[in-house]
C-alpha cells in the first residue's frame, strides 16, 4: 500500500484506516482525490442513488463530489428501476429544525420518520446531526427533489447522489458487470437474478 492515502467517510471507517494502516489526509492536504470507491443502499437505471443507510451520507457526498473518478460497488439485490422504490431518502437535519423539516417532508407528500439507535434513542451522525427517514415512494424527477431539498436551510445533506457514479459494479450469481456512466443498463436480468441467490 506504499503511496496510497485516503480521506475516510465515517468515524467507523476511519477506526478502521488506521488500524489496518492505511494513512489518513483531509481535503486540507489534498485538493482532490484520484478515485472513490463506496457502495449504496440502492441504485437505478441512470445511476441514480440513495446512500445513507450508514447514516455517513454528508462526508461520503463531500469525498464523492472532490473525486476525479467515482466507483460504486452493489450486489444486485440494490438494483431498481426507479431509486425510492425500495429505500427511503436519507435526511440530515440540525437538531432544532429537526420538527419543522419532518412537517416539511409531509407537505411533499413523504411518510417520515426520525432515525433512532440501537439503544432506541435519537440516532446522532458524526456531525451530531439527527436523520428523518423520508418515504417518497419511486422518484420520478431524484435531481428535482435534491433541489428542493438543498435550498431548506434545516436540511444540512440528503441521501440522493445524482451524478456521483462513473462506473458501477454489480456482483450477482450470473457474475460480475460492470457499467459505465452514459450507458443505459438493462437491470432487468441482474435483478431477476437476485431471486435465485
Amino acid at each position: 500500500m506504499s503511496g496510497i492515502r485516503g480521506i475516510a467517510t465515517s468515524g467507523k471507517t476511519e477506526e478502521i484506516a488506521r488500524e489496518i494502516g492505511i494513512p489518513l489526509v483531509s481535503f486540507d492536504d489534498v485538493p482532490s482525490l484520484d478515485v472513490y470507491i463506496d457502495g449504496a443502499d440502492e441504485v437505478d437505471d441512470n445511476l441514480d442513488m440513495i446512500k445513507g443507510g450508514g447514516a455517513a451520507l454528508i462526508r461520503e457526498k463531500v469525498v464523492a463530489q472532490n473525486s476525479k473518478f467515482r466507483v460504486i460497488v452493489v450486489d444486485s439485490s440494490k438494483l431498481s428501476q426507479k431509486i425510492g422504490e425500495r429505500w427511503p431518502v436519507p435526511i440530515e437535519v440540525f437538531p432544532m429544525a429537526a420538527g419543522a423539516e419532518m412537517e416539511f417532508l409531509k407537505t411533499l407528500d413523504a411518510v417520515v420518520q426520525l432515525r433512532t439507535g440501537s439503544d432506541g434513542g435519537v440516532l446522532l451522525t458524526d456531525n451530531g446531526n439527527y436523520i428523518l427517514d423520508a418515504n417518497f415512494g419511486e422518484l420520478g424527477d431524484p435531481k428535482r427533489l435534491s433541489v428542493v431539498l438543498d435550498a431548506r436551510a434545516g436540511i444540512a445533506g440528503h441521501g440522493i447522489f445524482h451524478g456521483l457514479a462513473d462506473v458501477l459494479i454489480v456482483g450477482s450469481v450470473v457474475g460480475v458487470t460492470e457499467i459505465k456512466k452514459g450507458e443505459k443498463p438493462k437491470f432487468e436480468s441482474l435483478r431477476n437474478a437476485t431471486r435465485f441467490m
